[in-house]
């Protein structure tokens, strides 16, 4: 992880979903959810994806026990996960609790302010890797081109799936998640 720790634009990034609650199998994928620097959404997110792949450990096609899945990703402008809350939304509050940080850079105390809405949100800090300076960060990027074009990408797949709800793509949060199942747990 300490290569995805020099990406620029990383704010944060955890362990979330079935291995962070400990719900895990043989076939199970990682799932990070990662926060961006405000206005690095798409270029981070691009250089998460690339050093991941290049490692051989991202999740795609049918590649996935044991392979990071990056299914989550925002920006550090609105850190309230309460505007993507279901009525009820308890498995939401608890996904919360229960990720894994293993990189901050000023993000865990307001993660926790921003999301009051969870009762006794603390997040871990045992496991936060120590800080690297992000490698290209100065160096401008063509921010919008990677937008538009990672847009045009998961529109295409949004396109093709039944029911895509779990899907968020937007300049500030892309959420990735085919199946949303928040409505069935809560019930």
């Amino acid at each position: 992880m300490r290569f995805v720790q020099m990406c620029p634009f990383v704010r944060f990034a955890a362990v979330c979903n079935n291995v962070a609650m400990g719900r895990v199998h043989d076939g199970s994928d990682i799932d990070l959810f990662f926060v961006m620097k405000r206005g690095g959404l798409f270029t981070g997110r691009f250089f998460v994806t690339l050093v991941l792949h290049l490692l051989g450990v991202r999740r795609h096609g049918g590649k996935v026990a044991g392979r990071f899945c990056l299914s989550f990703f925002m920006d550090n402008s609105d850190l309230d996960l309460s505007k993507i809350a279901i009525e009820n939304d308890y498995y939401l509050a608890y996904w919360c609790k229960t990720m894994i940080p293993f990189i901050d850079r000023g993000i865990i105390e307001k993660f926790e302010n921003s999301n009051g809405w969870v009762p006794g949100l603390k997040l871990r800090r045992d496991y936060l890797l120590p800080d690297k300076k992000p490698f290209l960060e100065s160096i401008s990027f063509p921010e919008s081109f990677l937008a538009r074009w990672q847009k045009k990408r998961i529109l295409r797949k949004i396109n093709r799936l039944t029911r895509p709800h779990g899907i968020i793509a937007d300049d500030h949060m892309l959420k990735f998640h085919d199946v949303d199942s928040r409505a069935v747990l809560r019930d």
